[in-house]
């Protein structure tokens, strides 16, 4: 992997379970780490996936992001934050085989 192409910084977010304050159980994302990374427009694997909502369409942009290998990342349970924008991640993909880097399959939440 080139390191020149990671060039944003983003903020990987994990799902953890907290208390509020009457001791019941709140899910809420906690920011793990943060990374160099490239996140792009996937045009290979761009989907415009049309939701009625209210009678209007709005297109889902699937985004690709590359880092270096890191161990533990689920897309149940994972979502990157880029710029004030948040990501859910939709697939996590080791490209080679050889835990070098990941390739994360994502959308941007409104």
């Amino acid at each position: 992997m080139r390191a020149g192409r990671l060039r944003k910084r983003i903020e990987i977010q994990v799902l953890t379970t907290a208390q509020d304050g009457y001791g019941e159980p709140v899910e809420t994302w906690t920011t793990t780490t943060t990374v160099w990374s490239e996140l792009t427009p996937s045009m290979r694997a761009t989907r415009e996936a049309f939701a009625v909502v209210s009678q209007q369409r709005a297109a889902r942009l699937t985004m690709e992001g590359r880092i270096r290998w890191l161990d533990g990342l689920s897309p149940s349970t994972t979502r990157l934050a880029c710029a004030g924008r948040v990501y859910e991640v939709e697939a996590v993909m080791d490209p080679d085989g050889r835990q070098r880097e990941l390739l994360l399959f994502c959308y941007m939440l409104e």
